[in-house]
């Protein structure tokens, strides 16, 4: 919702004054939200428990959030102000795996100490 909410707005950073590190703003922006989106998805495909369970859906996380990475940058292009801007999507994917290779260190090195490997 946040991400649809900024992308909806002609100047997202509006709120802040103009400064010449805006840019450097939106760019941090881009990869902690993706980041952030990557995680939550992460979190809610991952099942837990029983003899069964799942591994986790590490590239199900990174397609879903890459994917609305893209539509998001399609969507801008009906934005007043806004356009598509590819750059945006490498920050985006920026995040994502920043995210999701945290994720999977941090699990590894769980697994290790479990006895697991």
């Amino acid at each position: 919702g946040g991400i649809f909410y900024f992308s909806s707005r002609p100047d997202p950073l509006e709120f802040l004054p103009p400064s010449r590190y805006t840019s450097s703003i939106d760019k941090i922006a881009h990869v902690s939200e993706y980041a952030v989106l990557a995680f939550l998805l992460y979190r809610a495909l991952k099942k837990r428990g029983g003899p069964y369970s799942v591994p986790p859906h590490f590239s199900t996380s990174a397609l879903i959030a890459f994917a609305y990475a893209v539509l998001d940058e399609i969507h801008q292009e009906f934005v007043p102000g806004r356009e598509m801007q590819l750059i945006d999507l490498g920050y985006d994917l920026v995040g994502i795996i920043a995210a999701l290779g945290l994720i999977w260190m941090r699990e590894r090195r769980s697994d290790k100490t479990k006895g697991h490997v």
